[in-house]
């Protein structure tokens, strides 16, 4: 049967500004000291990122209105498997709000978004046509020997 250690058989380390705790004596050499320190700041810019990300979304979802992909397709008449396909290409503009990055994307696009993307949707079918070339193709010739044979 084993005994638990008691507060008695330990060290005492004093720690300034924390004053004192009882543990066993751990000498952390300098090349461990700055890891942690880099692990450290490491956990804190992700806890920023994630609160911002919170706050990113809450504030898409509460205050801006947005369509979904069906939605923009339905408007668009095309299919929904467009419309992703210009949200991937970067055409048009569009958040995920997926509650998991690594599962389907739940797309919202906003009213700006899409007006933004029919304005140069419209530029570009508007465009002057690109003047054919005045080059004649060439007359496929055979050769001699067939025609002679």
């Amino acid at each position: 049967m084993c005994r638990s250690s008691t507060s008695e058989n330990l060290p005492t380390v004093e720690n300034p500004g924390q004053g004192s705790a009882t543990g066993p004596v751990i000498e952390l050499g300098p090349q461990t000291l700055a890891r942690l320190d880099r692990i450290e700041a490491t956990i804190e810019s992700l806890a920023e990122e994630i609160q911002d990300s919170v706050a990113r979304r809450m504030a898409w979802g509460s205050t801006v209105p947005c369509y979904n992909v069906s939605e923009v397709a339905k408007a668009l008449k095309v299919k929904p498997e467009k419309v992703q396909h210009w949200i991937r290409a970067g055409e048009l503009a569009a958040f995920n709000v997926a509650s998991t990055p690594k599962g389907q994307p739940q797309w919202r696009i906003t009213r700006e978004a899409l007006a933004a993307f029919q304005a140069d949707r419209a530029a570009k079918l508007t465009a002057p046509p690109v003047a054919p070339s005045k080059r004649r193709a060439r007359r496929y010739r055979p050769p001699i020997k067939e025609i002679l044979s």
